[in-house]
């Protein structure tokens, strides 16, 4: 068994990772699937550094009037929310330790019925490497994501229509990348994907990765489109 069990609905309302289907390249060896939001922030460095500068230098001055109003915040964020801190830290991991993660399917999009390989990867940034015999955990998801009106609040509400069993796939030492191989099969007696303005169906591939000393509990969910055409 694995340290943590993914609780999918939990995820995709937490975390929100995965609001629009992945990047998908067609490459030599097969299809090539990265998140949008990941291939946003590897975007223009230039830029990025630009508006750090602007934002540390409204925060310098900011912080020369109001320095005691930012004693208090971080005085009660450290007190009261230790999730908030751990997702500030797993944030920073995601950006400045490894690369975003990336999966390879032979065919794509999937029909219902499809099964196929699938191929999970992702490397670390610089010289780190694994020290110790880790884990991943996978599953597949197919989500119903619900929003609505309630007064002038926009409200998303998740269902859970169908998830995987877990799969708990083991990393070595000394190794520079995550990587496993398996068989993906979708059901085909579930709904395709499909994208309404207030409602959508969504199938996620969802990997957890613990690495001891480094990081806990870091996700990558990249949503895939599953077309509604009967494979078998």
């Amino acid at each position: 068994t694995g340290r943590y069990l993914m609780d999918s609905s939990q995820f995709e309302q937490k975390w929100q990772a995965a609001k629009l289907p992945a990047n998908v390249q067609e490459t030599s060896e097969g299809f090539l699937l990265r998140n949008n939001e990941d291939l946003k922030k590897q975007g223009n460095i230039i830029g990025r550094l630009i508006s750090i500068l602007f934002i540390i230098i409204f925060i310098g001055i900011f912080f020369l009037f109001f320095w005691w109003f930012f004693l208090l915040a971080g005085i009660l964020i450290f007190i009261f929310s230790k999730d908030f801190r751990y997702q500030i830290k797993n944030y920073l991991v995601a950006q400045f330790r490894l690369f975003p993660a990336e999966v390879l399917l032979p065919a794509y999009p999937l029909g219902l019925g499809e099964e196929c390989n699938l191929t999970f990867r992702r490397r670390f940034k610089g010289n780190l490497r694994t020290k110790q015999p880790e884990q991943l955990i996978f599953k597949v998801v197919c989500v119903e994501r619900v929003q609505y009106k309630k007064g002038t609040d926009t409200e998303t509400e998740v269902n859970v229509i169908w998830e995987s069993p877990p799969q708990f796939h083991s990393v070595p030492v000394g190794v520079d990348m995550f990587f496993f191989k398996t068989n993906l099969i979708i059901p085909n007696n579930l709904p395709s994907s499909f994208e309404g303005k207030n409602n959508q169906i969504r199938w996620m591939i969802l990997v957890e990765q613990n690495i001891s000393g480094i990081f806990d509990r870091v996700h990558s969910s990249l949503v895939f489109i599953v077309d509604p055409v009967l494979v078998k």
